[in-house]
């Protein structure tokens, strides 16, 4: 997709377009917290919440908008299948590492079914199948 000027545009990202547009107010004065978190993503969101749920006081500041940035044009593929970083891990270290990496990945996906279980978010999260083809035997 290009614009008028030439330029290349991205599409539009899905969840950018499907889902309701948030705004918060900017923060004015000082907070009283534990942990401040910089950055409105994914990960920033995820790493506020779990430490919420540990006991802190968190804040979670985010420069724009919250998931606008990279985690708003995602594909929201949750995966553990990371083209080949297991081929990678294993050649420069061994296949124990491989697999632990492997199993740190299923458990996280794990506990992102556990966390949209217990807090009943919609978000139309399923476990698919998924496969890896190859045309070389290595």
């Amino acid at each position: 997709m290009q614009s008028r000027e030439g330029f290349n545009v991205p599409p539009q990202s899905y969840w950018m377009a499907s889902v309701p547009f948030t705004q918060y107010e900017p923060l004015t004065g000082n907070l009283d917290v534990d942990v401040v978190i910089v950055g409105g993503g994914i990960t920033g969101i995820t790493s506020a919440f779990l430490l919420k749920q540990s006991g802190l006081k968190v804040a979670l500041l985010e420069a724009t908008r919250i998931l606008h940035g990279t985690t708003g044009h995602t594909t929201a593929k949750v995966t553990a299948q990371h083209d080949i970083i297991y081929y990678t891990i294993k050649s420069k270290m061994d296949q124990e590492s491989a697999e632990q990496y492997a199993k740190a990945n299923q458990a996280a996906i794990s506990a992102i079914d556990t966390i949209i279980q217990q807090n009943n978010i919609d978000c139309d999260f399923s476990w698919q199948p998924a496969y890896v083809y190859t045309q070389d035997e290595n």
